[in-house]
């Protein structure tokens, strides 16, 4: 699935930028060690004696475009930029297709816990359309629900 992504980037990023790389491939090529550099930059579980330096990245994208050799500073910037900056895949419940798109409600109410000793917990709920259910978050800025509540059979009203 990254791949195609990648593919389909790199077929428009050279097509934009026909000037940059020689050929999509070579745009796919790079854009997949930039990849690489970030997850190897930011891994928490790789010491820091293993981790990628810029002399080795430099190494590793050269012959990436046969035909149209990437510069030392053009790569090294790139490296600086990764290092420097971390790329994210930001999750949000409220992203375009997701359940949580079309919510009728949402906002702050407490949940009796499902185990004794019964307690309430602040949770945050959003009311959904489709399919009829309340999903409960720990807090607002949680992508993942840590549960919901079926609203099988019932009609949600609201406004649209």
């Amino acid at each position: 699935m990254v791949d195609r992504v990648l593919d389909a980037f790199a077929n428009a990023f050279f097509k934009q930028n026909p000037d940059e790389f020689s050929s999509p491939t070579a745009a796919h090529g790079l854009s997949f060690s930039v990849i690489m550099l970030n997850t190897d930059a930011h891994s928490r579980s790789l010491k820091a004696s293993k981790k990628m330096t810029k002399p080795q990245f430099i190494k590793n994208c050269s012959g990436i475009d046969y035909q149209k050799e990437f510069t030392k500073d053009m790569l090294g910037k790139i490296f600086d930029d990764i290092i420097g900056q971390e790329i994210l895949h930001q999750v949000d419940k409220h992203d375009d297709g997701n359940l949580f798109a079309d919510s009728v409600k949402e906002g702050w109410m407490k949940k009796q816990g499902a185990k004794a000793p019964y307690t309430w917990k602040k949770r945050y709920f959003i009311l959904s359309r489709s399919p009829p259910q309340m999903y409960y978050f720990e807090d607002e800025k949680s992508a993942d629900p840590i549960g919901y509540i079926p609203l099988d059979n019932d009609i949600i009203v609201g406004k649209r």
